[in-house]
């Protein structure tokens, strides 16, 4: 392993440790989560300074929630009856590849910010953490029994909308969740499953293979700690993350009380649109989708109904975020006589300017022995530079 490797590592396992410090600390003192958030995001605070017990406090801004509460909290985050549980959970974390977004990370997505209460932190396992800064992401859900109907829909449609470069975010629950991620998949298209419990417990059993599926090519996403089992009060909480990740929120079958109805409340709360597909009067299944409609929801008959709610734009580009047009030029042509094809290939993405590590390395298509170790050639010999926020710029 390499020092940026190690590097990165370190910070990995910091933002792991100072998230769970934080999360045990709210538990026992009860600071509102949402105080919390807006707070760190105010002062640019992240969890990596709080990894160090004894430094916790001091490095905690001011929350202005009284002398009393304040204080009781600080001491929370330099306890020591917390250790124990942060070293199970790095364990876990390390042992399932999950990483931590907190607030002032760039892949937080900008809709959860405008939430009430917004997710303190996401536990994610997948490489592809910038499928969250996609501009076409829609979330589709639905009945967890549905109709031969409602799975045919579910997957004509997806298949065409992720065939076009649509992300596509769902529950992982049975049924219409669960056919959602397998269409996209099929279609080699991103999808993103968001849990309501800890990203490395698989929940339900039933779409264990989806879930390695999405591991491996899509994003697992949690607002939980590794370990977190599913409880019944999560999943409301969850269904708040699935309505406002996307542009859109499509239903595909449901009965008239049922966690997809809450799922449409939080998205018509925030303004998000609401798109559902019409069904069989007479069936239970399609009671919530038809009174959707008739409550002045929009209708989707074709998957190119969807089209007005997308960025147009970005549609079929393959990447929301960068742009393709830079891939032939090379920062300094001139300097970069001499070096290895690969070297090129890495500065070639740095042409348009600045670039995250983790979007360099994925746009590079190197293996990670190769990338990281032409990054570190690279900069010992002068050609890129490491900016604050690990992002890397030629010379």
């Amino acid at each position: 392993m390499n020092r940026i490797e190690e590097g990165f590592k370190l910070r990995t396992e910091n933002k792991i440790i100072g998230a769970a410090r934080i999360e045990f600390a709210l538990r026992q003192v009860k600071v509102p989560r949402r105080l919390m958030v807006r707070r760190l995001i105010e002062t640019e605070t992240d969890f990596d300074q709080f990894s160090d017990r004894h430094q916790a406090a001091g490095n905690l801004p001011d929350l202005n929630i009284g002398a009393d509460i304040e204080s009781a909290f600080r001491n929370a985050l330099s306890s020591t009856c917390f250790e124990n549980k942060i070293v199970d959970i790095l364990k876990k974390a390390e042992k399932s590849n999950i990483n931590i977004i907190s607030p002032t990370d760039r892949y937080y997505p900008k809709n959860y910010l405008n939430l009430y209460s917004p997710p303190l932190f996401l536990s994610v396992i997948g490489s592809k953490l910038n499928i969250l800064k996609k501009s076409n992401i829609i979330t589709v859900i639905g009945s967890r029994r549905p109709s031969p109907y409602g799975k045919g829909i579910t997957q004509r449609f997806v298949s065409e909308w992720s065939a076009l470069g649509v992300t596509i975010c769902s529950g992982l629950a049975r049924g219409i969740d669960g056919l959602a991620h397998e269409a996209a998949l099929n279609e080699g298209g991103n999808t993103v499953a968001i849990l309501g419990c800890g990203p490395d417990i698989v929940y339900p059993a039933d779409n264990e293979n989806i879930y390695n599926d999405i591991k491996e090519n899509g994003l697992i996403v949690s607002e939980y700690l590794p370990g977190t089992p599913p409880r019944r009060q999560h999943f409301p909480a969850r269904n708040r993350l699935l309505s406002s990740l996307g542009r859109c929120l499509i239903v595909v079958e449901a009965t008239r009380r049922s966690g997809t109805m809450i799922t449409t409340d939080f998205a018509l709360d925030q303004s998000i649109p609401v798109l559902a597909v019409p069904g069989n009067i007479n069936s239970p299944a399609s009671q919530g989708t038809n009174r959707l409609i008739q409550d002045g929801c929009d209708v989707l008959l074709e998957p190119a109904d969807l089209i007005p709610y997308l960025d147009i734009e970005a549609l079929g580009s393959g990447n929301d975020v960068y742009n393709e047009t830079y891939h032939t030029n090379f920062c300094n042509t001139e300097t970069a006589q001499g070096i290895s094809q690969e070297a090129e290939h890495i500065l070639s993405y740095l042409a348009a300017g600045p670039l995250y590590i983790e979007d360099l390395k994925e746009f590079s298509n190197l293996d990670s022995d190769k990338f990281y170790y032409w990054l570190t050639e690279l900069e010992l010999v002068g050609k890129i530079a490491k900016q604050a926020g690990r992002y890397y710029r030629c010379q």
